[in-house]
């Protein structure tokens, strides 16, 4: 049985989960539309590049292989792949599109994400 006392966090950690992942598929949608080819170039070029270890990242949670080097790479980097991966992924979209109601949905994320995954 579960420990009565952890309950609440659970259900916490659980809408808070629900609450990321709708801001998450705002923030790509508010990508997709306005996505500005006239913003700063730096900025533009940074967030692209950071997409790349943004999904590896995340995508380094899916494999079977524990000798993978990927797997072997990021486990060594951070304890909470997910986690991690979630943050690059937001602020790389965050400076692509430079939208506000990207960077919005970024200062929401962020407090979120690090709740669920790092809060004991």
């Amino acid at each position: 049985m579960e420990d009565v006392s952890t309950q609440p966090l659970d259900q916490a950690k659980g809408f808070a989960l629900i609450i990321a992942g709708i801001i998450f598929f705002v923030q790509f949608l508010s990508f997709m539309v306005f996505f500005n080819f006239n913003g700063l170039t730096f900025f533009w070029i940074i967030g692209w590049l950071l997409l790349i270890p943004g999904f590896l990242v995340l995508g380094s949670t899916g494999f079977d292989s524990r000798e993978d080097g990927v797997k072997k790479f990021v486990a060594r980097i951070t304890p909470n792949p997910i986690a991690d991966g979630w943050f690059i992924v937001c602020i790389a979209l965050a400076m692509i599109s430079q939208h506000w109601t990207s960077l919005v949905c970024v200062i929401v994320q962020l407090p979120l994400i690090a709740f669920i995954y790092y809060y004991k």
